[in-house]
């Protein structure tokens, strides 16, 4: 069972030397596939709590316009994330020997209603103002 991997590390598929740790989320189940997922922290708020949780990063990797940003690599600068950085990301796991299978899957993004695409969900740095002092001046 997954559990027997908690807590584990492995190989990135991608980078040379850099280790991933295998981590247990209530989110991922065996009812929708293998029980194992990556984690993209930056592009959802399960993502985000489990990374969160760990302490791990959440660099976001994708720019406003859906393509990846120069720290991604230059394998995927530029490309749009779903798009041609798909191939882009299948031919790399490939050359890397990491492919184990390829298959259509038919994602569940949500869509943006007017122009019926699908949206990126993407963390964003954010600053908020505590107006808690000012109210009364303001009234």
């Amino acid at each position: 069972p997954g559990v027997d991997l908690a807590d584990g590390s492995c190989a990135h598929p991608t980078i040379p030397g850099r280790v991933s740790p295998l981590l247990p989320a209530n989110h991922v189940t065996m009812t929708k596939g293998t029980g194992l997922v990556h984690t993209a922290p930056a592009h959802g708020m399960e993502d985000y709590s489990v990374a969160s949780h760990h302490q791990l990063p959440t660099d976001c990797l994708v720019d406003e316009g859906g393509f990846f940003t120069e720290a991604a690599g230059p394998e995927l600068q530029n490309k749009n994330v779903l798009e041609e950085g798909n191939e882009a990301v299948i031919q790399m796991l490939q050359a890397a020997g990491s492919l184990l299978k390829e298959e259509k899957y038919v994602h569940s993004y949500p869509y943006d209603w007017r122009t019926k695409k699908p949206m990126i969900i993407r963390a964003s740095k954010q600053w908020f103002v505590n107006t808690a002092s000012v109210k009364a001046t303001a009234q």
